[in-house]
């Protein structure tokens, strides 16, 4: 993929959400684009560019020269604001294009879809951009400042796996209740500070013994039941 083609998909999918990118932005996606190419090819990336910790986190020449050829050949808009903090003044990026863009298809799967939710999250949001590269990302991981990023440390982020709790049978439903309510009597019992009229129980604990018996207990039950405390 051509990099004046990344940088036109970039602010193509940010100005669908009506935001248009400064440049830090703008250079930080790039280098995600990087990033996520990385994570599965063992450390290629998609511009090739010698990024390294400069200004902000990652940032190469190669993306500003870049991003300046997408605004002179009229791929991508651009504007210059006035900083209300600073006494320069700074660029936005955009793209008028309508619709899904062709080039979108010429990066793998994996790829495009992180950077759009990435897009989707921080397209407005340069300190939650900056947190996430700073210390989410690989290759920033104990780099010094001046350093080239190694992008051959990028690796796939863990999955959460699914924890699948195990169902309670009624009878065990049955004795979980009854030893709850044991444990609550032995309370009631042994404090007097409070009548127990007025015994106030943590709300999250009532909550979760309320679910021990959601529906009713069985009537007519004989045996006898055997409680290991």
């Amino acid at each position: 993929m051509d990099c004046k083609d990344l940088i036109h998909l970039i602010t193509h999918l940010a100005s669908e959400r009506e935001a248009k990118l400064t440049t830090l932005r703008l250079v930080k996606f790039l280098y995600l684009a990087d990033l996520y190419m990385a994570r599965e090819t063992g450390g290629d990336t998609i511009t090739k560019w010698p990024w390294a910790f400069v200004h902000f986190g990652p940032f190469c020449r190669e993306s500003l020269q870049e991003i300046q050829k997408c605004v002179t050949l009229g791929i991508i808009e651009s504007e210059s604001k006035s900083s209300q903090v600073e006494e320069t003044d700074y660029q936005l990026f955009w793209c008028s294009d309508q619709g899904d863009l062709a080039i979108d298809n010429q990066l793998p799967i994996y790829v495009s879809s992180s950077l759009r939710s990435a897009i989707k999250k921080w397209c407005e949001d340069s300190s939650g951009l900056m947190d996430y590269v700073y210390f989410e990302t690989e290759p920033m991981v104990e780099v010094k400042k001046g350093e080239a990023l190694n992008f051959s440390l990028a690796s796939k982020p863990a999955k959460n796996i699914p924890i699948n709790m195990m169902k309670l049978s009624k009878s065990q439903l049955i004795i979980g209740k009854r030893a709850v309510a044991n444990l609550v009597e032995k309370l009631r019992k042994s404090t007097n500070i409070l009548p127990e009229s007025n015994l106030v129980m943590d709300i999250e604990f009532d909550k979760w013994l309320r679910s021990l018996g959601e529906e009713d207990l069985p009537a007519g039950l004989t045996g006898r039941a055997k409680l290991n405390l």
